[in-house]
């Protein structure tokens, strides 16, 4: 092994130690989203932030490796590490849709509350599509 792809060897393992992190990071960010726990969210985006920046770096190394050695025997350390680091970026993106969907609930959600709690900005509407806050609904009985 040359002393570059000794080097490349090297970024690539920690850019797997780097996903790895990111996507423990993730996790605690979908648990505190369920929670509903902003204080750890806060922290948890600062953590999230600093990992997602150092990772950039990764798909530059995955660029230079595909460069300079397209056909490594999947054995090679460098072919093996090149997959780990596919397969994390996989699981990445996966748990950040995860993140992304929860999030979106809980937003929609807490609308939801919020319109209700404005003193009835949005009216409701009855079956028929009236707005129940201007119309009173008739009994049959007085029909």
């Amino acid at each position: 092994m040359n002393p570059s792809s000794a080097t490349l060897e090297q970024r690539l393992a920690r850019h797997c130690r780097d996903a790895e992190q990111l996507l423990a990071v993730l996790h605690q960010e979908y648990q505190a989203l369920l929670a509903g726990d902003a204080e750890n969210l806060l922290r948890i985006t600062t953590e999230k932030r600093a990992l997602a920046q150092a990772l950039e770096s990764a798909g530059e190394a995955l660029h230079t490796l595909d460069d300079n050695a397209p056909q490594l025997a999947a054995e090679h350390p460098l072919a093996l590490q090149r997959a780990t680091l596919q397969t994390l970026a996989e699981q990445l993106r996966r748990q950040n849709l995860r993140n992304a969907a929860a999030l979106h609930e809980r937003q929609s959600r807490l609308r939801w509350i919020a319109s209700r709690a404005d003193g009835g900005q949005h009216p409701l509407y009855a079956r028929g599509g009236m707005d129940t806050l201007r119309f009173a609904p008739r009994s049959l009985a007085r029909a």
